[in-house]
């Protein structure tokens, strides 16, 4: 009988069993007795303790949830209202963009126009404006110097080398498009580096101020004009017989420019600034054609009749009136029918009241030039003091008027180039003086202008006088300094540096001197640096009838 080896180990394996369900026993009891213990501990029990903590945690979790989706809300919220804020102040400033009469926009270093600019700008160009478009063709100067001028203006912007307010000046300004005037200011716009990124261009419509500067200034000539009523009907019958004489085909070149300059001179003393601006028009021909003179005749014309209503005078019809008082024709009478002198002594009696008769205050005969020096100096920004000596002198208008006329020509010449800027004077005052002094020097009126100025550059005009082939070396070394000075009176020479609108021609003192040469007279000049310069003009006290030609020689040609 075989033995099962199953059947062997039965009573061990239910002995393990056994001690195995024993030890069960034996934990659960050990488990059950650690958690009563726990739970009869109440809250001094660690499970409890931990279930407290756990229900906290829970408590402080969804209270922050709550806060959260408090603050989300408040949040949102606040998200709406601001962009409603934001909405609104956009439409608020679109609406101003859209509705401003102004025009505001960005343009690049090559006057291309970046993204972004108002509504009016289409209005103030007369048609649609759009981004990557060079302001250059909305102006209508692309094929201009001028256009030239402003991307080199733009160029020293974005260089960034100069202040930006010195940059910015050098950039043009004025512009006439399609019967507007417009004025453009430029402002510097940077990046967060500090890099130029951009100019913002302001864009007015000025044509309706400058008409009304036009119409101010218009007032202002007219109240000069009848202040001055008959230094102006002088003037202006000197310009109808100066326009009468450049008509002529036999008048020169130089003849016509100083004619011209002179009425230039005159008109702009009364504020005329049609008849200025016509003149310099012309004088920038390289010749004057009868057509130039023409019009500046229809200028000087058209301001007598659209306002000859106020000054009483018609271009066509003027002829300057002579009047005398009762006391006057009173004298002449007596002395006419007085027997007791011979019929000689009563002619030269008669004479002598035909001279006082003619005689006039200097005043009456200098026109506005006062308010020509002040109005001049404050143009070029310099502070001038304007003095007048003599202005109750009896003179004859008959001799004094071509003097007169030309005076404007060396006041205008020791304002713009005498007197220098007030922190160029040194040591001497800030404000400059200028002289014009009128007296009796025997038979002879005397006329001195005089400047406490920087005095004639006497080697510049020398140099140019040499560019020009006036003169050669060998003349100029033989020449005294009075001689040098006198180039001063030499047609198209000039001290300053380039011609503007106010003068630099080198015209101005060659027509002083063949008035007062015309006049009889004698014009000498000295002038000291850093002092200023002196110019003293005697003239007979009667007229001359015999005009000297149009080929007389200024004094510097007997030095040659």
């Amino acid at each position: 009988m075989s033995t099962n080896p199953q059947h062997t180990a039965l009573p061990e394996q239910s002995t393990d069993w056994k001690r195995r369900a024993m030890a069960a026993e034996k934990t659960v009891d050990v488990l059950k007795k650690k958690v009563k213990s726990m739970y009869n501990k109440g809250s001094e029990s660690v499970l409890y303790r931990q279930l407290d903590r756990a229900r906290k945690r829970e408590e402080q979790s969804l209270q922050r949830r709550v806060w959260m989706e408090i603050r989300s809300a408040e949040l949102q919220r606040y998200n709406e209202q601001l962009e409603c804020e934001v909405l609104r102040r956009t439409q608020a400033l679109q609406a101003i963009l859209d509705h401003v009469t102004f025009g505001f926009l960005i343009c690049d270093q090559e006057l291309r126009l970046k993204e972004g600019f108002t509504r009016s700008c289409a209005e103030l160009f007369g048609r649609c404006v759009a981004a990557g478009e060079s302001l250059g063709a909305l102006l209508g100067i692309e094929d201009s110097v001028s256009f030239s001028d402003f991307l080199l203006g733009m160029d020293q912007v974005f260089e960034d080398i100069l202040p930006e307010e010195v940059s910015l000046a050098q950039l043009p300004s004025r512009f006439e498009v399609r019967g507007r005037i417009l004025r453009i200011e430029g402002r510097v716009l940077r990046a967060v580096s500090g890099e130029v990124d951009g100019v913002l261009m302001t864009i007015s419509d000025i044509t309706a101020l400058e008409e009304a500067q036009r119409g101010h200034l218009r007032n202002q000539a007219l109240l000069t004009i009848l202040r001055q009523k008959y230094a102006f009907e002088q003037f202006l019958t000197d310009a109808k017989e100066q326009i009468a004489q450049m008509l002529s085909p036999t008048t020169t070149q130089a003849f016509r420019r100083r004619a011209l300059h002179t009425i230039k001179g005159n008109a702009a003393s009364y504020g005329i600034a049609e008849v200025v601006a016509c003149v310099h028009t012309a004088e920038e021909a390289k010749e004057i054609t009868n057509q130039e003179i023409l019009r500046v005749e229809s200028s000087l014309r058209e301001f007598i009749e659209e306002n000859a209503c106020v000054i009483g005078l018609h271009y066509d019809e003027f002829d300057p009136p002579f009047e005398i008082s009762k006391q006057q024709m009173q004298a002449m009478r007596m002395t006419l029918y007085d027997d007791r002198r011979s019929s000689g002594t009563r002619i030269q009696a008669l004479k002598h009241l035909a001279e006082e008769w003619v005689q006039r205050p200097a005043r009456e005969l200098l026109g506005p030039l006062q308010s020509f020096v002040e109005k001049l100096s404050l143009r070029l920004g310099k502070r001038i003091e304007f003095v007048l000596e003599g202005e109750e002198l009896l003179v004859d208008a008959e001799t004094v008027q071509p003097l007169f006329l030309v005076l404007p020509h060396l006041l205008r010449n020791a304002v713009d180039h005498g007197i220098e800027f007030p922190e160029s004077r040194g040591t001497k005052s800030q404000q400059g003086r200028v002289l014009l002094s009128l007296s009796y020097a025997g038979e002879r009126y005397r006329v001195v202008v005089e400047d406490d100025g920087g005095g004639i550059p006497i080697e510049r005009l020398c140099r140019r006088a040499l560019a020009q082939g006036i003169l050669r070396e060998e003349q100029l070394a033989k020449m005294s300094n009075e001689q040098k000075l006198a180039l001063i009176f030499e047609d198209g020479l000039s001290s300053a540096e380039e011609a503007t609108e106010i003068s630099g021609r080198g015209i101005g003192m060659s027509a002083v001197q063949k008035a007062v040469l015309h006049q009889g007279g004698q014009i000498s000049i000295q002038s000291t640096p850093a002092q200023g310069t002196r110019i003293v003009i005697d003239c007979p006290r009667f007229a001359n009838k015999h005009p000297v030609a149009e080929t007389v020689e200024g004094v510097h040609h007997h030095a040659r």
